[in-house]
């Protein structure tokens, strides 16, 4: 059992330090860049869309939970489909605000119309 054991060890290594002179010999891969280099440049339409998410985001979840509520109550009264237009009024439209909403350039939906639903 113990040289059978070995004898993978061996292989396993054998195997890796050829592949490994294999990638040696070959063109070194192009020089990566930087993760400064990838990343977008912090300007003032990001930060301010993040604050502005931060800020926005309790006030969307108190929409989408009581209009979840509202939901439920018309369930009860009217069936289930014033449950799905009620509360998926309420909980779909926009969640995170981006700069393209800050610069007019996209509508800021805080409860949908009733024709997307």
């Amino acid at each position: 059992m113990r040289s059978t054991m070995a004898l993978l060890v061996g292989l396993t290594l054998l195997g890796s330090a050829a592949g490994a002179t294999a990638q040696s010999t070959s063109t070194p891969p192009a020089a990566s860049p930087t993760p400064a280099e990838t990343r977008p440049p912090k300007s003032p339409p990001n930060v301010a869309s993040v604050a502005a998410t931060v800020v926005y985001l309790p006030f969307k979840t108190f929409v989408c939970a009581f209009g979840g509520a509202a939901g439920a109550l018309g369930a009860i009264i009217d069936g289930a489909r014033s449950l799905r237009v009620i509360s998926g009024a309420a909980c779909t439209g926009t969640w995170v605000i981006t700069p393209e909403m800050l610069r007019s350039q996209e509508p800021i939906n805080v409860i949908a119309e009733a024709a997307d639903l």
